[in-house]
């Protein structure tokens, strides 16, 4: 079809919505070459940008690709994936915050029209992410009313993730965020680490468990936006890690098709288990 309009350009001009969707395809096979051809055939139209604002970037990919073939540690595949997904105004969550990996992603994504809510059930974990807000997100903002004004863009709550429900819809009615048609808060991504919270000195007999995870992607599930994501790393080195991780994975299994779920698994050497949830329709 691409050979086609290179022969016949004229085509452009009357079936302009033709193009995109063929370019598009391309691009994900062969993206210099399709750019390169793209500039000849439509040098003045405009369609290069309309076309760009569909595709991940070059250098999105690389770190994808690089994260993917070389490193294989599924939190950084999990934070690309993130990327592609999060929009400045969402809804976000971090059902699990820990030491606050995904809460910082979050607060680079979302802007200030944007909520940001990091949960977890130990204090100790909130206070981490606290502290990382301020001595690594903040750490060149010199203004203190600025930086003070950043660290408050994150709402904490001590609780179990799978109650979320009642703190959002709180936090969200006082920030004023519109409700659907079904009268829910539509979020934006979810993320969701299991086990227990890492560092030398923490208390390692407290980890996220079956029946209230289940509980908590449950709702995730229903709440999710069309092209919002969730995200979920299964640990299984902690007693009853892999009984959790195959729960979670059977249940995920069963979403329903406008769910697309994936698992990214490095099998020949000891780690998490990514699943991510894509909302498609």
């Amino acid at each position: 079809v691409f050979v086609i309009l290179l022969m016949f350009p004229s085509l452009v001009l009357s079936s302009p919505v033709v193009c995109i969707p063929c370019t598009y395809v391309y691009s994900t096979a062969s993206t210099h070459r399709v750019r390169a051809r793209r500039r000849r055939v439509f040098p003045r139209l405009g369609v290069h940008n309309a076309v760009q604002q569909h595709t991940y970037s070059k250098e999105n990919d690389d770190v994808l690709a690089n994260s993917i073939l070389s490193n294989g540690k599924v939190t950084k595949i999990a934070h690309q994936l993130l990327r592609s997904c999060v929009r400045a105004d969402d809804v976000v969550i971090d059902l699990t915050c820990g030491r606050g990996t995904d809460t910082l992603l979050f607060l680079e994504l979302v802007k200030a029209d944007g909520l940001i809510v990091s949960l977890d059930i130990q204090q100790e974990a909130l206070d981490i992410t606290r502290r990382r807000i301020r001595e690594e997100f903040c750490e060149h903002i010199s203004d203190e009313a600025e930086r003070k004004k950043i660290e408050e863009r994150v709402y904490f709550a001590r609780t179990c993730h799978s109650v979320f429900e009642s703190v959002v819809d709180g936090i969200a009615e006082k920030k004023g965020k519109k409700k659907s048609e079904t009268n829910e808060i539509e979020i934006g991504a979810f993320t969701m680490n299991l086990g227990y919270l890492t560092g030398k000195d923490t208390d390692k007999s407290i980890v996220t468990r079956t029946r209230t995870t289940l509980e908590a992607l449950d709702k995730a599930s229903k709440l999710l936006r069309v092209g919002g994501l969730i995200t979920i790393c299964c640990y299984r080195g902690h007693e009853g890690g892999s009984e959790e991780t195959d729960a979670v994975l059977d249940f995920v299994s069963r979403f329903p098709p406008e769910i697309t779920v994936t698992k990214i698994d490095v099998l020949n050497r000891s780690g998490p288990v990514l699943l991510s949830c894509y909302r498609q329709r």
